[in-house]
């Protein structure tokens, strides 16, 4: 929760933009011919015989003079009884042909844009704009590049259609549906018009339950083509969720199918009663150089509509635009239902479709070693099976480069099993096993292996390695199962033969998970290599939890509903949630490096339950208290304004001198809006008009009650001008003070924080969107603010916790880039001083061991400058360490900086001279190890 999803999604653009290259590239190429499979092995049964699929074929009583009972349209002709929208009412007096709704009301609510809050931000569509279905919503891309977010859930797989209507010429409507749900992230489906001001309509059939994005656009702004938008760019979206059209029945074995495809998903209704699994290959068959077709397939039981399995878009071989999916059965599948539709399609497309029966290998068979490439792996292992392999000598990829041969087998898992994979090497061999469960993914055109469970499994040669894993309903299905040698995963020469040789076993592991019998609870994990821990808990309607661990960034949390398999929140850290009903959840922790978590760790898992009695409290708030004794710290339930910044202020130290942290979420969805680890954060409340407030102890449950200070306050910030000086009245534990200084074309900042001694201060200086911390430190700062003729804004935060008031002395001086002296980097050599005859003056050049870089000022006895230096350009404030030196007349060494400044670089700040004459500055590297890098160095004089 709270995870910026398009921050990671955002690779549905590039996606979007593949499709576009691929519909629209060459010049006139011949048309694409149905694209061929490759049959893996004979089947008498199967004939390639092309047969058009009679799937689209309507049934209906022709119209007459007066129409006839059934007929959709009763008092309107329309002998094609055309109903798109399949609710029964036919298009021609259907009010809405395209929103499925079977009572046919004149009028149904259209929402505004405007009416639901800001949309212009992933976040606030979480906030604002999760919406119910079916609705229907106007709005308008109002400025070029802008993208509108929606949300929506579901809970169970759902049939969804989507009208896209141009209100004018100017817009080329676009939408990517995105999911943003553990149980459904990396599920997209893109929605695209053909072309300026025309409409679309299309099916598409969400298979996962959870919350979903509805990124909208025009599809210039999807495509990072150029940016579209502005008065008259309107749009309107309708989303509905009509039934699966009536499936197709089939027998197995059966002949191709070539179905043109209309926008609707073409639906097959299988009987597979006795077959040991059903192998569905689909390829998109383009009509002209323009059009592309990205096939999806989903599986569903055809008696309980139960999700069997689906593919993903980047399962699509975008060299063949071909897609395929086995499923293993078992004897309660009796007949399914097959769903085709389209991840992505621009233009005019068919659909060929080929299904064929596929036999198992038999129980406790001994099978060869497998190829490489996909066609070639294992259908899949059964309980018991075991293969005999080797890792095989390096292979050639080109004239000078080698790769480590790898072994991939197949297994089909069912939600609810563990499968534990267990690999040995042949005795006295040379392997050292490496082993991870995933899925093999196609992108354009070549196979890539997606782990989603590794282990490292042993540190030796011979040593043998395991790994289990729990198969979630998000990950049913044909399992890929990776072996390789440790030592070939990164290697420049890769090795591999004969003494690499190795058994590999699978076997199918109940659910034996510890369990937790109440909450609050600290469960000490320790874990083997490869081994995935499992924690049983009762959890209750109406109760809402949090779940965390200090973990660290190698290891992953995830809960998941015992009763359906669906993973419910996956992350690294912690989360917060409310169950849906009293039911049993299972929390699964792993090491994702494959390595051993031993008692040494220290790791432990913290269950609370949020404390119903939690204090009430609204904000601005400001209290002393303690954090009791146990793992659920203290709560707050906190009254605040909607669409407001505040700022919560955390400070105090337990028995073993740790700081405490805290969280603030949503106190309705229990949506992360910040997660402290600093004792510090800044947040806009959103739509949210009440939020939950934990305080914790940062290295875990305190064993008695601790003392600390917290205040929850409004930003509200004092305007700066700078230079300038104010004197601040602070209490230590309690409210920061801001201020804004207003900055035209970027610029910098320089603040000077003058608290009495003894007195713990932190100061910021950060972005307008204060989503950049540009500097942040005890007392003076320096800053180079990254805004862009926006405000900067800073904070003098007190640390302390006993509540004392005292007095500081804030100081802001700000400089423009465009006021200050620009100076020629070829002057400033150590031979050749450059002199700084204009205050401001800046310098920006590159810094490289052995050349010194040396300025000259004429100073009298009583000036104030300040002097300091920022990383410029590409160069990372960390990246180059220098060294800044100041000389008073007569070269004499008055003072130097190597460290204080921003990152690595120096900031000698405000110097008070106490000699007439010239004095001078030496700026160079301190070290021969140093990278060079870009730099700007800055003179400023009160």
């Amino acid at each position: 929760m709270g995870a910026n999803k398009l921050g990671r999604g955002w690779w549905i653009v590039s996606m979007v933009l593949l499709v576009f290259a691929v519909g629209c590239g060459g010049e006139d190429p011949d048309p694409l011919e149905p694209i061929p499979f490759e049959e893996d092995e004979p089947d008498a049964g199967h004939t390639d015989d092309v047969v058009e699929s009679d799937v689209e074929e309507d049934v209906f009583i022709p119209d007459g003079p007066v129409d006839g009972v059934g007929d959709n349209c009763p008092n309107i002709s329309n002998p094609d009884q055309a109903d798109r929208d399949r609710d029964g009412v036919g298009d021609e007096c259907d009010h809405f042909p395209y929103y499925y709704d079977p009572s046919n009301p004149e009028d149904v609510e259209i929402l505004l844009e405007s009416e639901g809050g800001p949309n212009n931000d992933q976040f606030d569509a979480q906030a604002h704009w999760l919406l119910d279905l079916p609705y229907i919503v106007q709005g308008q891309v109002s400025q070029p590049g802008e993208v509108d977010y929606y949300a929506f859930e579901i809970d169970e797989p759902t049939n969804l259609l989507v009208h896209l209507e141009a209100l004018s010429s100017s817009i080329w409507p676009g939408m990517v549906i995105v999911g943003d749900s553990p149980s459904n992230d990396g599920y997209q489906v893109a929605v695209l018009s053909d072309g300026n001001g025309q409409d679309t309509v299309r099916d598409v059939h969400l298979p996962l339950p959870g919350r979903y994005f509805v990124v909208m656009s025009d599809f210039r702004n999807l495509t990072d083509q150029s940016p579209a938008g502005g008065p008259g760019y309107d749009y309107r979206m309708s989303l509905s969720t009509p039934p699966l059209p009536a499936g197709e029945s089939i027998t197995l074995p059966t002949p191709r199918k070539v179905v043109p495809y209309t926008g609707e998903p073409v639906v097959f209704s299988v009987d597979v009663d006795g077959e040991d699994a059903l192998r569905v290959q689909a390829a998109g068959s383009p009509e002209n150089q323009n059009s592309v077709i990205f096939p999806a397939i989903h599986i569903l039981d055809g008696d309980t509509g139960e999700m069997l399995a689906y593919t993903l878009e980047a399962q699509v071989d975008q060299t063949t635009l071909r897609n395929e999916l086995t499923l293993k059965l078992g004897h309660s599948v009796k007949r399914v239902d097959v769903v085709v539709h389209a991840h992505t399609v621009i233009g005019t497309n068919n659909l060929i479709i080929d299904m064929e029966a596929r036999d198992q290998p038999t129980d406790l068979e001994t099978f060869e070693e497998p190829r490489d490439s996909r066609e070639d792996h294992l259908l899949w292992m059964r309980p018991g099976t075991f293969v005999d392999a080797t890792i095989g000598p390096p292979r050639v990829i080109t004239d000078t480069s080698l790769d480590g041969d790898e072994d991939y087998f197949l297994y089909y898992g069912e939600p609810g099993q563990v499968l534990n994979v267990e690999i040995e090497p042949h005795e006295g061999g040379l392997m050292v096993p490496e082993v991870d469960i995933g899925t093999i993914w196609l992108f354009t055109g070549f196979e890539f292996f997606s782990s989603w469970h590794s282990s490292l499994g042993a540190n030796a040669a011979g040593e043998p390695g395991s790994i289990s894993g729990l198969v979630t309903a998000n990950r049913r299905g044909e399992v890929v199962i990776r072996v390789r040698h440790r030592g070939n995963a990164f290697a420049s020469l890769p090795v591999g033969g004969p003494k690499y040789g190795y058994e590999i076993r699978v076997h199918e592991v109940g659910v034996s998970p510890e369990v937790i019998e109440s909450v609050p609870a600290n469960i000490p994990v320790i874990l083997d290599a490869g081994e995935q821990g499992l924690y049983e808990i009762p959890f209750e309607e109406g109760h809402q939890y949090r779940i965390e661990y200090n973990g660290g960034f190698s290891r992953s949390l995830e809960l998941i509903d015992r009763e359906t398999w669906q993973v419910v929140e996956s992350t690294t850290t912690s989360f917060s949630f409310m169950p849906a009903a009293d039911r049993d959840y299972l929390v699964a922790i792993r090491d994702t490096s494959g390595n051993a978590v031993t008692a040494e760790d220290n790791i432990v898992m913290m269950i609370d339950e949020v404390a119903v009695d939690a204090t009430a409290i609204t904000a601005p708030h400001r209290e002393f208290g303690q954090v009791e004794e146990g793992a659920a710290g203290s709560w707050w339930r906190v009254s605040v304004d909607s669409n407001q910044r505040y700022a919560v202020n955390l400070v105090g130290e337990n028995e073993d001198g740790n700081s405490f942290e805290f969280d603030v979420f949503d106190a309705n969805s229990l949506a992360v809006l910040v997660e402290s680890r600093e004792g510090f954060a800044v947040f806009d409340s959103g739509s949210s008009q009440e939020l939950y407030v934990n305080v914790k102890a940062g290295a875990g449950p305190v064993t008695q009650p601790v003392d600390f200070g917290l205040s929850i306050s409004l930003v509200e910030p004092v305007e700066f001008s700078g230079p300038d000086t104010e004197t601040v009245e602070l209490v230590d534990g309690v409210e920061p003070y801001f201020f804004t200084v207003e900055q035209s074309g970027g610029g910098l900042v320089v603040m000077e924080v003058d608290a009495p001694a003894g007195e713990a201060v932190w100061t910021q200086i950060v972005d307008d969107s204060f989503s950049t911390v540009v500097e942040e430190r005890k007392g003076s700062i320096v800053g180079r603010a990254q805004s862009s003729g926006g405000e900067v804004l800073g904070v003098v935060i007190p640390r302390g916790w006993d509540g004392q008031s005292w007095d500081v002395d804030v100081d802001v001086l700000t400089i423009g880039v465009e006021e200050a002296q620009e100076l020629e980097s070829d002057e400033a050599t150590v031979e050749e001083p450059v002199a700084i005859q204009q205050w401001p003056s800046s310098f920006q050049g590159t810094l490289v061991y052995g050349e010194d870089r040396r300025f000259a000022m004429d100073l009298e006895a009583g000036d104030r400058i300040w002097i300091f230096s920022a990383a410029n350009g590409p160069t990372s404030p960390t990246a180059i360490n220098p060294d800044l030196d100041l000389y008073s007349p007569g070269d004499a060494f008055f003072t130097s900086d190597w460290s204080s400044g921003e990152g690595n670089f120096p900031a000698l700040q405000r110097i008070e001279i106490d000699e007439t004459g010239e004095w001078s500055v030496e700026l160079r590297l301190w070290s021969s190890s140093s990278e060079p890098g870009d730099f700007a160095l800055y003179f400023l004089r009160e």
